[in-house]
């Protein structure tokens, strides 16, 4: 959870800072608990950043799948139902924010159903985890960060890495931080357009 909000460039915060008392039990150190902070971030943000967040406490072991429901089932009225789907839909197996993010998009589009580094198996001894993927459709989507492709090795074993998805019969979509976290709506578009013509394609 500290790596993502650690990782704020990479949320889109929209809305205004929030007031309330805490209790002293909720404040260790002058610091919000986490559980106090997974809380509102799940009843107070949008879903992507919300679950970004959520993928972060799990990513970072703050929390269980089993802990983070039961903190989502605790939150009564405003803020609820995106609070338990966040929580249906949080994985540790996330990277980063980014992908976190990219897997909200990807979540709200019809008959799309992705999974955070789905392993697929190209040999006996080779297994790749596309950022995200459906294997119903054989859809995979991959967040490009640019720091990540600046060394030219890990180039090379991304592109290997594409080229046998495509020979196993996928589709792979590639996606930067700049349409993930400001061209959200470009993502959903492409996005939604191969999942309706896939089946005609196959």
């Amino acid at each position: 959870m500290d790596q993502a909000l650690r990782e704020g460039k990479l949320i889109r915060l929209s809305r205004g800072p929030h007031w309330l008392d805490l209790h002293p039990r909720m404040v260790k150190a002058g610091r919000t608990i986490k559980a106090k902070t997974l809380v509102d971030c799940m009843r107070a943000l949008p879903f992507d950043e919300a679950l970004a967040i959520a993928d972060s406490a799990l990513r970072e072991k703050d929390f269980t799948p089993e802990g983070v429901a039961l903190l989502a089932s605790t939150i009564k009225g405003r803020g609820a139902v995106t609070a338990q789907r966040v929580a249906r839909e949080a994985t540790g197996k996330a990277a980063n924010a980014f992908e976190s993010v990219a897997r909200a998009i990807a979540l709200d589009i019809p008959g799309l159903h992705v999974q955070a580094q789905f392993p697929v198996r190209v040999n006996g001894s080779l297994t790749i985890h596309p950022d995200l993927a459906d294997p119903a459709l054989g859809v995979a989507i991959e967040c490009e960060g640019f720091e990540w492709h600046g060394d030219s090795a890990q180039l090379v074993r991304d592109c290997e890495r594409y080229n046998h998805l495509v020979l196993l019969g996928w589709t792979v979509i590639r996606f930067g931080w700049v349409h993930v976290i400001e061209q959200p709506g470009y993502v959903r578009r492409v996005i939604s357009r191969l999942v309706t013509e896939r089946p005609l394609v196959a």
